[in-house]
Formats: structure tokens, sequence, C-alpha cells
């Protein structure tokens, strides 16, 4: 560690410009492959959970496994929708052949699996609401069990969202409609938790440099590592909730490891010790403790 430091405290515009040339390389070979690829592959072996999923795959049903997205469904004159909107069961039923890998939709009236050829069955009367009217209800959409691309899912809303019309509200809720037509998402919250931790350390620190660094690393740790997670997805199996673990763990655990050793560099100095033999001492001690 103390000939890392070193090397980082003699050539440090070297070390600079190296973590600039990364961040660019992984956003730019990720975006040249398409962006995100991540998969609905979360999985806890020898849980109960997973014995569900091994015995519907079993039987065959293992597409009930897969995720899901609601339409709620509004009659603007607030008419009962005692059968369905004449343009929707059309427009659902056109969803199997579509090439979005829909496993099965389920409305008040009536449901279609996909993957018997879009065969008709009874649907759910529970999805419509009684309580005020009967003038909602909801279509559940499930996809297929090996099928997580938020792609698809975009798709299917841009299909579904030309329904709406003067006498008909359509909005959409659930896992796999989650931030989509929706100008917030989670950049906003990842903007809030380096905005309060930016208010933290001025308040602890009160100097500019010393309240920068610990997110300046953040931010190099996460557009570099979301670029390196980026392409990962497209060679092996990732997790779709790997990204929010990321940048959790960038706020959370980056932030403090590097406040560690921003704070041992700030002791160093109140004690007279010159500022490269105190950088190498602070990433010799607490960046040996960050590192293990």
């Amino acid at each position: 560690m103390k000939s890392v430091a070193e090397f980082a405290v003699r050539r440090r515009w070297l070390v600079i410009a190296g973590w600039i040339v990364l961040i660019v390389a992984a956003q730019g070979i990720a975006g040249a492959m398409g962006g995100s690829a991540y998969k609905d592959t979360f999985s806890l072996p020898h849980t109960e959970t997973a014995t569900v999923a091994n015995l519907l795959e079993n039987a065959g049903l293992n597409n009930q496994n897969g995720i899901s997205g609601t339409v709620v469904v509004k009659n603007s004159s607030n008419a009962a929708l005692s059968t369905a909107p004449p343009q929707l069961q059309p427009a659902l039923v056109k969803l199997c052949s579509s090439g979005a890998h829909v496993a099965a939709i389920t409305t008040p009236w009536q449901s279609v699996d996909c993957s018997k050829g879009g065969a008709s069955g009874t649907g759910n009367p529970k999805l419509l609401n009684t309580v005020h009217g009967s003038n909602t209800a909801l279509v559940t959409i499930t996809w297929e069990s090996d099928h997580y691309d938020p792609a698809l899912f975009k798709n299917v809303y841009d299909s579904l969202k030309t329904l709406r019309s003067p006498s008909l509200q359509v909005e959409f809720t659930g896992n796999a409609f989650a931030g989509i037509g929706q100008t917030t998402g989670s950049s906003a919250s990842v903007f809030l938790g380096f905005l309060a931790a930016l208010i933290i350390l001025a308040l602890v620190f009160r100097t500019v440099a010393a309240t920068v660094l610990p997110l300046a690393s953040a931010v190099v740790a996460l557009v570099s590592g979301l670029g390196v997670i980026y392409m990962l997805s497209h060679a092996i199996n990732v997790s779709n909730i790997t990204p929010y673990l990321a940048e959790l763990m960038v706020i959370g655990v980056g932030v403090d490891d590097a406040l560690f050793i921003v704070t041992r560099h700030r002791r160093n100095l109140c004690q007279g010790m010159p500022i490269p033999e105190s950088i190498v001492t602070g990433i010799n001690t607490s960046g040996r403790s960050v590192l293990l």
C-alpha cells in the first residue's frame, strides 16, 4: 500500500487521467453494447421461495413466476365497466404475438394464455372495483419467467398507452412498469443521497476540499462501476437489482470509507506532517483497512 500511495502522490495527474479514461472507456463500451441487459435472476437457494420456483418449473408452470405489471383502466364518465372497453381486448390479445414475451393476461372479463397461442378463458371478477361504481378495473400482465428485459416492458407500455382517450383513462403500475413514463427514478434518489452526504460532510469538515473529495471518489466509483456492470450483464446473469445495490453501497460504504482516509489525512496534517507524507501514511494505515 505504501508504494501505491507514493506512486499516486508522485503521479497524481496521471492517476486522475487514468480514472477519467476508465470512466469514459467503461461507459463508452457499455453504450456500444446497447447498455445494460439485466435479468430477473435473483434467487436464494435452499429457501421456500426457491423450492416453489423449482416446483413450478418442473410442472411446466414456471411462467407464473415471471415478473408482472398492472394496467389500471377507468371509465372517465364514471359509468360501470360491465363489459370490457371495445378497444382493450384486441390490444391485449395482440400482445401475445408482438414479441414482448408476455405469458398471460388477466382481466375482470377474460383471461388470455399467450403460451397456448392466445387461448381465452374466464376472467377474474375481483379485478373490477365494485366499491365505487365499478368504473375502474385492473389488468394484470405476466411475462415469461426467463425474460426480464426493460425494453419489453416499455414496448407493452407504449402499445397500451395509445388506448387513452377522453372516455378512457389508462395508467400503469407494478414491478414491470416501475419508472416507465415517470420523470423521476433511481437517478433522483441517488442525487438526494449525494446531496445529503454533501450537507453532512460540509457540517463536519467545514472545508471545500475535504467535503468534495469523498464525494468525488464515490462518483468515480459509481460511474465506472456501473459501466463495468453493464458490460458484465451481457456476459453473465446479472440481477436487475444490482444497480440499486451498487448505488446503495457507493453512497453508504464508499463515502464512509473515503471519509475514513480523509479524516486520517487531516489528522496527520494537524500534527505537522508534510502533505505527501501525510497522504502516504493515511493510505498505508486507513487505506489498508478499507482495502481489507
